[in-house]
């Protein structure tokens, strides 16, 4: 089963940030086990908090490096599963959407 380990649980179990724009809340995202099978539903549990983030109004920064040291990626397992990544969340200041090109530029008709 995948498990976020966020600094604040909402009711539904999701990230609920609390504070002010600047404040951030570090966030795990680790599986029962580390396999190939577990990585896919990291992956789909990790699009969800993303999305779900957006939403909120919520900026995330995803941080898989950290991971690649293997006494740190022990360390954070702290016998809870297996860590896949770490998110950072919070309130970040507004930023202009990017650019988008029409759609007739990247659709055809029919």
């Amino acid at each position: 089963m995948d498990r976020l380990h966020p600094a604040r649980r909402g009711a539904a179990g999701g990230v609920r940030a609390v504070g002010r724009a600047g404040d951030v809340a570090p966030a795990r995202l680790s599986t029962a086990a580390d396999t190939p099978e577990q990585w896919l539903r990291a992956g789909q549990a990790l699009e969800r908090v993303l999305l779900t983030a957006t939403v909120r109004g919520l900026a995330t920064t995803p941080l898989s490096q950290p991971l690649e040291i293997p006494r740190l990626r022990e360390l954070l397992a702290d016998g809870t599963g297996a860590p896949q990544v770490i998110l950072r969340v919070g309130y970040g200041p507004a930023s202009a959407a990017s650019p988008r090109r029409p759609l007739s530029e990247v659709i055809s008709p029919g």
